[in-house]
């Protein structure tokens, strides 16, 4: 009887090890400016912002706009975890939960702006290591800013050199907003979208 009960004890606890770690939450909350992204006729225009889950953040930081944007995964590497693709329109306050992976040091913030040349595009995040995060983003008129508190991030203007041409022709690919964007969330971890007054 002893020797049973030994057996289903150790058996509980071999169980309760190998189970995987409860995934973290982030709580996002991202407010946009009124004025956000505007268009050539400085129209405020939707926009789209991607998160992108990674184990470290100097890959992402060294890269520019056009490869993270068109191929995050190739670039980052090892680095890479998950991404998400989350739309948000000027005036819109919207709250997301999202389950992050295990593997998840940073969080890199993609804001899609137009005129990425004169915007601060990138920012970077590491979640709190308490069961449930919350963070808050402002999406103004050209730039990510944070409203609470971050322990890291990346505050400077991204000093790349980016042509013409480049600029020109992200322009019309966003011109007309979102086009490809429905006004519901892409993220396949995203729990819940609360759009907030």
């Amino acid at each position: 009887m002893k020797k049973i009960m030994l057996i289903t004890t150790l058996g509980l606890l071999l169980g309760a090890c190998s189970s995987t770690p409860d995934p973290t939450l982030l709580d996002l909350t991202m407010t946009a400016d009124a004025d956000l992204n505007p268009d050539l006729a400085s129209r405020p225009s939707p926009m789209v912002v991607k998160l992108v889950e990674m184990k470290s953040h100097t890959a992402f930081e060294n890269a520019d706009y056009f490869s993270l944007v068109g191929n995050t995964k190739s670039v980052l590497g090892p680095d890479f975890v998950a991404e998400e693709t989350l739309p948000i329109r000027p005036g819109e306050r919207k709250q997301f939960k999202l389950r992050m992976h295990p593997d998840t040091g940073f969080i890199g913030v993609i804001a899609e702006y137009r005129t990425i040349d004169k915007a601060v595009w990138r920012y970077v995040i590491q979640p709190k290591t308490e069961d449930f995060s919350d963070i808050h983003l402002a999406l103004t008129k050209d730039a990510i800013r944070p409203l609470t508190d971050i322990k890291y991030d990346d505050k400077k203007k991204d000093g790349m050199s980016i042509n013409s041409a480049q600029v020109q022709q992200h322009a019309s690919t966003v011109q007309s907003g979102y086009n490809m964007a429905t006004g519901t969330s892409q993220a396949t971890n995203v729990i819940s979208a609360i759009p907030a007054k």
